[in-house]
Order: C-alpha cells, then sequence, then structure tokens
C-alpha cells in the first residue's frame, strides 16, 4: 500500500475529471499495484514528484523505527532487501539517489541509525554514497542545505563528520568529495570548461551553500578565527 505511486495509468471518465489532483492521486495509490521497477529506472526531478513517490514509503519505515515491537536492524535489512542492497548483489537494484529519496522521507534519527548500521556493514551501500546523495537530492529539490527553523541535509552531515570514529575520518572526507566531483561531472560531460560552467551556473547554488556551510562549521569551531574579528 505504501509502494512508489503508478503514475503511468490514465484515470478516464467524468468522474475522474471532476476529481482534484490529490483525489486521483489517492487513487492511483489505492487501485494500482505500486511501481516498484520504477525505482530502477526513473528519478524523480522534482520536489513534488519525489514526495508523491515515496513519501508514504518513508513514513511507513520511520514509523516501523520508532516501534519497539521490530528490531531496527530488521528493519534495515528489510530495506536493504527491497532496494536490492543484499550482499550476494555486485550493487543496488534501485538507483542511489532514490534509496536516498526514500530515507530523507523516512526521520533523521532512521538515517542516522541506518548509517551506523551500513558503518558496520559490509554493504553495497556507502555512508559516503549516501551523504553525496543527499546533498544532489536536496539541490535536484530546489531544498536548503540548513533550512531555517528546522533540521536539514546540513543536520546528517554535522552528526556523520563529528560522531563518527576519528580514525575513518580522513576516509569519509575524501570519498564525500570525490562523490561531489563524481556527481558534478555526470550532470554535465562536455569537458572541463562546461563542468566549470556547470558548478557556477546550473548546481552553483548548491555549492556555495556547501561550501558556506563548511566554512562556517570551521569558523565557529576554532577560536582563533573567531577572535580576530573578521566577517568573513
Amino acid at each position: 500500500m505504501a509502494g512508489p505511486s503508478c503514475m503511468n495509468h490514465t484515470l478516464n471518465g467524468i468522474l475522474y475529471q471532476d476529481m482534484t489532483e490529490f483525489q486521483r492521486l489517492m487513487i492511483y495509490k489505492r487501485i494500482y499495484h505500486p511501481q516498484w521497477d520504477a525505482c530502477e529506472d526513473d528519478i524523480p526531478t522534482s520536489y513534488n514528484e519525489a514526495k508523491d513517490m515515496m513519501e508514504d514509503l518513508g513514513q511507513v519505515l520511520a514509523t516501523m523505527f520508532n516501534s519497539s515491537k521490530m528490531p531496527r536492524n530488521r528493519i534495515f535489512g528489510i530495506i536493504d532487501y527491497m532496494v536490492g542492497a543484499e550482499e550476494d548483489r555486485k550493487e543496488p537494484s534501485w538507483l542511489l539517489d532514490n534509496i536516498t529519496t526514500m530515507l530523507l522521507f523516512s526521520s533523521g534519527s532512521m538515517i542516522k541509525h541506518y548509517l551506523i548500521y551500513l558503518n558496520n556493514k559490509n554493504s553495497l551501500l556507502t555512508v559516503s554514497d549516501i551523504i553525496s546523495s543527499m546533498v544532489i537530492v536536496c539541490d535536484r529539490m530546489d531544498n536548503d542545505l540548513a533550512p531555517k527553523g528546522k533540521p536539514g541535509v546540513n543536520s546528517i552531515l554535522d552528526w556523520v563528520f563529528s560522531e563518527f570514529p576519528s580514525h575513518k575520518k580522513n576516509k569519509l572526507y575524501s570519498d564525500f568529495w570525490q562523490e561531489i566531483i563524481d556527481r558534478c561531472k555526470e550532470e554535465d560531460v562536455s569537458g572541463w570548461f562546461c563542468f566549470l560552467l556547470c558548478l557556477l551556473c546550473a548546481i552553483g547554488g548548491m555549492i556555495t551553500q556547501l561550501g558556506s556551510y563548511l566554512s562556517e562549521e570551521a569558523f565557529f569551531d576554532d577560536p582563533a578565527l573567531q577572535d580576530t574579528g573578521a566577517e568573513e
């Protein structure tokens, strides 16, 4: 019932024409079977598309996670099975950004514990895969990295880079930035010049946010910088 919505069907008839978009969406979700293979082939291009496709599934997983009746590792095993990230595979069957989108519609607490689970397990998915994908998905949905008044992807980055074991941080930083660079290249593969334009124009807003976020973290964590009285 909570699976990805099958939006390829057309509802015909006068009754359906008189329905609101919300009513049509509920009919899609409740009458037709979930379109699981959509997660292997298609990536939502906007927040509304992602919400229609993944919100129910993310909320169900969050509810299961918050329940005391099911062990958390079992829930994470269900996620691995659902997205095709079992150890006997070469790569997950779901596209990485769809896995991340589903997680972003769950809860911050579940995401953190799932990242711990991935860190402790020889999984096809890695922590750097997920957190770099979160930045890309956040940009695609036109969401702020650090929205005012509520936790955003920045809270997950804060937690990962501060709470993960220190001996793993160098590799985590390196892998994270390499993933960001690789993903930027994928957005525009017509050479380094176009790649630089892509950074400055197409995804410049998110890169600026990411740089601003990291700069602020470095500034507030370093007393020497705070004492200079510099404004930038």
